[in-house]
């Protein structure tokens, strides 16, 4: 293990002699290999089941109390012992952790979406094709939806930040990606061996930080 400067090692190298900037390139790729892919389906995946549940309350389907009920069970365990109890039974891979996040982060698009089509269902023109005899699962899609997925959209980019963020900690607790991918998480795990490596512990979380710095400004 180098310190930053030595022998052409701009950032160092960590206790297996890799080199740090090497390492936060490949663990770039990986988080935006797994975070954005996450993000799109579960944003996907709340929208819909956000937005039937809304435009489907107070009808004979009890599709609106099926998907309050699932979200208030999932949001009352904690999202991090959630995903550490789903990632202990299963094999670390990237496949895996997609899985996980799909199945705890579509909770957030979801409320909003629902919240959002409750208002939406009530304006005059989806009363309007209701009266014209429009069935119900069109209004829904070629009317109601178009116009209450925005704020699905605006808060996409905080899910990928917050993905960014539990990948790394996964990783970091030596749950989330094998070992032979590189991550932002395992190169701050590398700090514990060597307390005195002080660029294992400053470099990737000052990259961390910009990166969720920089997500959570598009999303203003």
């Amino acid at each position: 293990m180098q310190p930053p400067g030595t022998d052409g090692h701009w950032l160092g190298t960590d206790p297996y002699g890799r080199d740090v900037l090497a390492l936060l390139l490949f663990g770039a790729r990986t988080a935006l290999r797994l975070s954005l892919p996450a993000a799109i389906l579960t944003t996907i995946l709340g929208t819909l089941l956000g937005a039937t549940a809304g435009f489907y309350r107070n009808r004979p389907l009890p599709i609106d109390s099926l998907v309050t009920g699932l979200m208030a069970v999932i949001s009352s365990i904690p999202r991090l012992i959630l995903v550490l109890a789903l990632a202990a039974v299963q094999p670390p891979s990237i496949n895996t952790l997609l899985m996980l996040f799909l199945c705890t982060y579509w909770i957030g698009p979801a409320r909003l979406v629902r919240a959002e089509m409750l208002r939406t269902r009530e304006l005059p023109f989806i009363e309007a094709a209701r009266a014209a005899g429009i069935p119900a699962h069109r209004i829904l899609i070629r009317h109601a939806l178009p116009n209450t997925w925005q704020p699905a959209l605006a808060v996409f980019p905080l899910s990928v930040a917050s993905l960014i963020a539990l990948e790394t900690t996964l990783s970091f607790l030596g749950v989330g990606l094998p070992p032979e991918i590189a991550s932002w998480g395992r190169l701050l795990a590398a700090f514990s061996i060597d307390p005195s490596a002080w660029w294992l512990l400053l470099y990737p979380a000052a990259i961390l930080f910009i990166t969720s710095l920089a997500l959570r400004q598009l999303s203003k």
